[in-house]
């Protein structure tokens, strides 16, 4: 199951962003990870059983994006 990035992006992109800002502590760069998150999804081949493995799957990779963001130098 795939659903369309725009629908998704209109559905998470506040509450990823909530997310990320909570690990981040930064505006910009929680803006970059909620981008990159969509990106990574648009990007993938996975297959999903419903629309909570896709929502927990997004959830996870904005919350290892933002850790990797805040663990980097700049």
């Amino acid at each position: 199951m795939r659903l369309p990035v725009e629908w998704l992006i209109e559905e998470y992109q506040m509450n990823l962003f909530v997310t990320a800002f909570q690990v981040c502590k930064n505006v910009e760069d929680a803006k970059d990870v909620v981008q990159d998150t969509f990106i990574a999804y648009y990007t993938s081949d996975l297959q999903y059983n419903d629309e909570q493995h896709i929502r927990a799957w997004l959830f996870r990779i904005t919350v290892n994006k933002a850790k990797d963001v805040k663990k980097s130098f700049w």
